[in-house]
């Protein structure tokens, strides 16, 4: 969740977020924990989320920046680059876009091309020797950290070879 810079926020949840204007991008797995949050809120008695959609990234930061929002809720990455790029705006909240399933972040390649393999051993080496810290770091991401790489982890379809 990002919000203008200086804005005191903290979200850790839905009550953080009753009555607040917020950005989502529509079919996102934030668009769908912001309208749980909300349907949440208003079973609680609290003021539901008054949930805003814009078609470019621009409109939203704008809207954001002018008062017309109290946040954006969208994907960590995205938010910290911008955060550490624009300087407008600051993380308030960090959430997984699994909801309560903690998100992987997945890379892929064309069905039997044969460099599944390859691919994860460059990962892990970036991550052995701490390149992908350093990276992870300097955004602001250390949080979306991998401790290894994984070819089709436990949970997820069964697709790259």
């Amino acid at each position: 969740m990002e919000a203008k810079k200086g804005s005191g926020w903290k979200v850790r949840g839905p009550k953080d977020v009753a009555g607040r204007t917020i950005a989502v991008d529509s079919g996102t797995n934030q668009e769908k924990i912001l309208v749980d949050w909300s349907k949440e809120n208003e079973r609680a008695g609290r003021k539901p989320v008054d949930i805003k959609y814009f078609h470019k990234p621009s409109d939203t930061y704008l809207a954001l920046q002018s008062g017309r929002l109290d946040g954006f809720f969208g994907p960590n990455p995205t938010a910290a680059y911008h955060v550490n790029t624009a300087g407008q705006t600051e993380i308030v909240g960090t959430f997984s876009g699994g909801g309560s399933v903690q998100g992987k972040i997945a890379a892929t390649t064309k069905k039997n091309s044969g460099l599944v393999k390859a691919y994860a051993a460059a990962l892990q080496k970036v991550i052995d020797d701490g390149r992908y810290g350093k990276v992870l770091a300097r955004w602001g991401l250390t949080g979306e950290r991998l401790k290894t790489s994984q070819i089709n982890p436990p949970g997820l379809p069964r697709t790259a070879n």
